[in-house]
C-alpha cells in the first residue's frame, strides 16, 4: 500500500469517527427516554428478579469469562459500530441521515428528495464465491483456527469461502497486537481486500471468528433486527450510558431479515449481559424462552423446559451432548451383546463386529441401541466399508438397523441399513467420512441385529 492509499484511507477513517460520534450522540440522547419507561416495565423487573434469585441460590457458580470483544476493543470504541464494525464513509453517514431523519422528518425528507428516501442501507453483497487471503502476521496455529471457523461458515450456507491472495476485492485477516477483533460490514468493492482483525490471543475461539466473518459478509448483529422486541426485553437501565446507542434496532428499510426466524443461539446475537454497566442482564428473553444459552456440543439443542440442560442427537449424553454414548440399552431385561466403543483410526484396516437384541425380543415401542464412535487424525478422511447386515430386513429398516452417520451435522439422519441387499450387487457399501468423525449405531426393535464393518484412515 503506497503513501496516497494510507493518507486516503486516514482520511476516511477519520470522517468515520466524526460521523460516528454524531450517531452516538444523537441515539444515546433518544435511547434515554427508553431508560425510563423501562423503569415503569413490571413484567421485566419480575423476571430480572427471578433469575436474581436462581444465581443466588448457587453463589459462586459463575465464573469469570473469557474478554468480550468490548473490553479487546476499548481503545478503538470511537472508530467502531457496535462494538466490533468498522463501517465505510457511505454507511456511518447512512446511519447519521436515518437518526436525523428520525429527530426532523420533514426538515430532512425536503432537504434530500424523494428519490433518496427508499434508499437501502449500503451493505453490499458478495457473490457466491468469497476469496480470503492471510497477512503475514497469521502464524500456523492462527490459520487452524481460521479454517475451522470458513469450514463452519462452508458447511452451513450456500457461500463458498476460498483461499485466494490474487482476486480482489477480498477477506483479508490480520493479527495487529493492539488492535483487537473487529471486521468491516459486507464487501468494500473499492478496495483490494477488507480486514478481518483478530487479535491473539483474545479473539481466537470458533465463535469470535465465526462472529467476525459474519460482519465481513454483511450480517448485522442479531439483537439489532427491527422485529428484536418479540423476542426479547431490552433493559437499558443496566447499559452504560455511552454504548447505548449499541442497542438500536435496524428498519425493514435497512436490513432484510429473509423471513428467517429470529435466533437466540445466533453467533451473531449480542451475550445477556452486551455494554452493562453492572454486570446485571441488558437483554432478557421473554417468557416462554431461555435467560441463558446453552452452548450445545454436537447439534443437540438447549432444552426448554431445564434451560440448563441440551436435548442430544442419538449417540450423544451429557448435559452438554459432549459425550458419546457408547453403551446400550434392552427392553426388558433382555442381555444386550452390544459393547460399543470409541475408536482411532489409523492407516490399516480395523474391524467392528456389532451385534445386538435377542431372539426372544419383540417390541413395538422400545429397542435396543448401542454406539460407536470413530476419529481420525487431523485432516484424515475415514473410509469404511460395510461387509454385512442384518439380520431382520425389512422396507424402511422399521425393525432395526445399522446407521452410518458422517454428515457434518450431526444431528442429521445417516445411512440406514438392514438388508444385505442394501449393500448393492456387489455385496460391499463403501463411505467416506470427511468431517472428521464417523458414528456407527445399531438399533433393534425386533430379534437381533448385527453388521460387520472394517474401516481406516486415508
Amino acid at each position: 500500500m503506497d503513501r496516497e492509499e494510507v493518507k486516503k484511507l486516514n482520511e476516511e477513517k477519520e470522517k468515520v469517527k466524526k460521523l460516528l460520534a454524531e450517531y452516538k450522540r444523537k441515539v444515546n440522547k433518544e435511547m434515554e427516554k427508553h431508560v425510563k419507561e423501562m423503569e415503569k416495565n413490571e413484567k421485566l423487573k419480575a423476571i430480572l428478579r427471578e433469575i436474581e434469585e436462581a444465581q443466588a441460590k448457587h453463589p459462586g457458580e459463575k465464573i469469570k469469562a473469557a474478554k468480550s470483544v468490548t473490553e479487546i476493543n476499548v481503545k478503538h470504541w470511537d472508530e467502531l459500530y457496535q462494538g466490533d464494525i468498522v463501517l465505510s464513509v457511505e454507511q456511518a453517514q447512512y446511519l447519521l441521515d436515518t437518526v436525523t431523519e428520525t429527530e426532523n422528518r420533514a426538515l430532512v425528507r425536503a432537504k434530500r428528495g424523494a428519490a433518496q428516501n427508499a434508499r437501502e442501507f449500503p451493505n453490499h453483497k458478495w457473490p457466491m464465491l468469497v476469496p480470503f487471503s492471510f497477512d503475514s502476521t497469521i502464524s500456523s496455529e492462527m490459520k487452524a483456527y481460521i479454517y475451522k471457523a470458513i469450514k463452519l461458515w462452508n458447511d452451513n450456507t450456500c457461500l463458498n469461502i476460498v483461499e485466494d491472495d490474487e482476486t480482489s476485492p477480498r477477506i483479508h485477516f490480520t493479527n495487529t497486537v493492539g488492535w483487537g477483533c473487529w471486521a468491516h460490514l459486507g464487501m468494500q468493492s473499492s478496495q483490494a481486500y477488507q480486514v478481518v482483525q483478530l487479535e491473539y490471543p483474545d479473539c481466537y475461539d470458533l465463535g469470535g471468528i465465526s462472529h467476525e466473518i459474519g460482519h465481513a459478509l454483511g450480517f448485522v448483529h442479531e439483537h439489532g433486527r427491527y422485529d428484536r422486541d418479540s423476542f426479547v426485553l431490552f433493559h437499558p437501565n443496566n447499559v452504560d450510558p455511552q454504548k447505548l446507542y449499541g442497542f438500536q434496532k435496524e428498519t425493514s428499510e435497512s436490513a432484510d431479515n429473509y423471513q428467517v426466524p429470529y435466533d437466540l443461539g445466533s453467533m451473531m446475537h449480542y451475550y445477556a449481559n452486551a455494554f452493562s454497566i453492572n454486570g446485571q442482564y441488558t437483554l432478557v428473553p421473554r417468557a416462554e424462552a431461555c435467560y441463558v444459552t446453552m452452548n450445545c456440543d454436537n447439534d443437540g439443542f438447549q432444552n426448554p423446559d431445564t434451560c440448563t440442560t441440551c436435548i442430544c442427537p442419538q449417540g450423544y449424553i451429557g448435559a452438554k451432548c459432549q459425550d458419546v454414548d457408547i453403551g446400550g440399552y434392552a427392553p426388558g431385561g433382555i442381555a444386550n451383546t452390544c459393547e460399543g466403543n470409541i475408536l482411532f483410526a489409523t492407516s490399516n484396516w480395523q474391524d467392528i463386529n456389532g451385534q445386538i437384541g435377542s431372539d426372544y425380543m419383540d417390541s413395538k415401542i422400545d429397542y435396543s441401541y448401542c454406539h460407536w464412535q470413530i476419529f481420525p487424525d487431523i485432516g484424515q478422511i475415514i473410509l469404511i466399508e460395510v461387509l454385512d447386515v442384518g439380520q431382520v430386513c425389512v422396507v424402511g429398516c422399521l425393525l432395526g438397523n445399522t446407521e452410518i452417520r458422517t454428515a457434518a451435522n450431526r444431528g442429521a439422519t445417516g445411512v440406514r441399513l438392514c438388508c444385505r441387499s442394501d449393500l448393492g450387487s456387489s455385496g460391499r457399501l463403501t463411505i467416506t467420512a470427511t468431517n472428521g468423525y464417523a458414528l456407527i449405531s445399531l438399533y433393534s426393535f425386533s430379534k437381533i441385529q448385527h453388521f460387520r464393518i472394517r474401516f481406516r484412515q486415508y
